[in-house]
């Protein structure tokens, strides 16, 4: 289930899922694959090569995200002993997927 953040983009109510979930949507024009499993790994099964990726910090957590020309499709994170994964199709700025992450993260901690 996506709803609206008020940085304008689908955020995916990721508590009400068990472990392990694959789950894809399309939401505004763009495929968003969530990934959630239990472990500290990145489980996002993306072996590309990005030109940038950044470690940040999304509410007090790491994230790190991956992506080319200021467009980041990729983010994995942990929280509580579970890891996920984002992969944003087109890609999204670094503020708007740390926002997503940061409304994903609120919903399972």
């Amino acid at each position: 289930m996506f709803f609206k953040n008020p940085a304008g983009t689908a955020v995916l109510l990721a508590g009400v899922f068990t472990i392990p979930r694959l789950l894809e949507r399309e939401v505004g024009g763009q495929t968003l694959i969530y990934r959630k499993e239990a472990g500290d790994s990145d489980i996002s099964g993306d072996y590309n090569v990005y030109d940038t990726e950044k470690e940040v910090d999304a509410d007090g957590r790491d994230a790190v995200l991956k992506g080319n020309r200021g467009k980041y499709k990729l983010a994995v994170f942990t929280s509580c002993s579970v890891s996920y994964s984002l992969y944003c199709e087109n890609g999204l700025s670094e503020n708007k997927l740390v926002a997503v992450i940061t409304e994903i993260v609120l919903y399972v901690a």
